[in-house]
C-alpha cells in the first residue's frame, strides 16, 4: 500500500495530503469530542491528559527517531551502494579494454545489455518492490564471458586480475541495492508508528476543546503525519517521484550504452 501511495501523486501533493487531512481529521474529533462529552472539552480531565500525553509522546517518540535516523542512514547507505555499482562497472569496462580483442569485445557487450537492463527494466521493477529476472541473468553473463576470456598472455593477467575484482564489487553493491528495494519496515513496527499517533493526538483532546484549544490536536496530527510520510518515503527509496535515480549507470564510460 505504501508504494501505491507514493505512486500516486507527486511528494509535493503527498506532503499536503499527510498534513491537511490528519490535520482536518483531528479538528473534526476535537468538535465531535466536544459535543458528545462537555465536561472533557471543558478540561476536566486535563491533568490526567497532560500526564498521558507527556509519556506517549516520551516513548512514541523515542522508537519514531531511532526508526527515522535508522532510514534516513539506510537511504545514504543505498545511494553510495548505487554509486560504488555503477562506478565499477564503469572500471571494469576500463579494464577490460586492456584484454585480448575478442574478450573485450564480449565484455563490453555483456556490460552494455546489463546496464541498459538496469536502467529500462530492474528501476521500475524495484519501485514495485522486486527485482529484474533478466537483470539478474545480464549480470550472471558477465561473469560467463569474463571467465570465458581468461588471457592466456602473462601481460593481460593483470588487467584480467583487476577486471575480476571490479566484477566481484558491483555484484556485492547489486546485492545491497536489490535488498534495500525489497526490504521494508516490519508491520509491527509499522502498526505501532501508525498507533501512537493516534494515541498522541488523542491524548492532546484531554487538555480542553475550547476554539483556541483546537490548534493543538490540529497541529500535533499534521507534524505527525507528515513525519510518517517521511518514514514511509525512506522505507521505499525507489518509489515515487523522490525515488534514487538510475543516472549513475549512464554516466561516464557507460554514458555509449544509451
Amino acid at each position: 500500500m505504501g508504494r501505491s501511495l507514493l505512486d500516486a501523486a507527486p511528494m509535493w501533493a503527498l506532503g499536503v495530503a499527510f498534513v491537511l487531512i490528519p490535520a482536518l481529521g483531528a479538528l473534526l474529533l476535537g468538535v465531535l469530542v466536544r459535543r458528545r462529552w462537555p465536561r472533557a472539552a471543558q478540561g476536566a480531565y486535563k491533568e490526567t491528559g497532560s500526564h498521558l500525553l507527556t509519556q506517549t509522546l516520551a516513548i512514541y517518540g523515542l522508537v519514531l527517531a531511532f526508526v527515522i535516523v535508522n532510514q534516513y542512514g539506510d537511504y545514504n547507505q543505498t545511494r553510495k551502494e548505487i554509486q560504488t555499482e555503477a562506478l565499477n562497472v564503469e572500471d571494469l569496462q576500463r579494464a577490460s579494454q586492456l584484454l585480448e580483442p575478442r574478450g573485450k569485445a564480449e565484455v563490453s557487450q555483456a556490460i552494455g545489455v546489463y546496464v541498459r537492463r538496469v536502467v529500462d527494466e530492474e528501476w521500475s521493477a524495484m519501485s514495485s518492490g522486486t527485482a529484474s529476472p533478466r537483470t539478474a541473468a545480464a549480470f550472471t553473463e558477465l561473469y560467463d564471458v569474463l571467465g570465458r576470456n581468461a588471457p592466456r598472455d602473462p601481460g593481460a593477467l593483470l588487467a584480467y586480475s583487476n577486471a575480476s575484482a571490479y566484477l566481484h564489487s558491483a555484484h556485492d553493491a547489486r546485492h545491497r541495492r536489490v535488498d534495500a528495494a525489497t526490504d521494508t519496515l516490519p508491520s509491527m513496527l509499522m502498526a505501532f508508528l501508525l498507533l501512537g499517533a493516534l494515541a498522541s493526538v488523542g491524548a492532546t483532546l484531554l487538555l480542553g476543546m475550547r476554539n483556541s484549544q483546537l490548534v493543538v490536536p490540529m497541529a500535533l496530527a499534521g507534524l505527525l503525519g507528515f513525519t510518517l510520510l517521511l518514514s514511509l518515503s525512506l522505507d521505499h527509496p525507489f518509489t515515487g517521484d523522490s525515488g534514487l535515480s538510475s543516472v549513475h549507470f549512464t554516466q561516464g564510460a557507460l554514458a555509449p550504452y544509451f
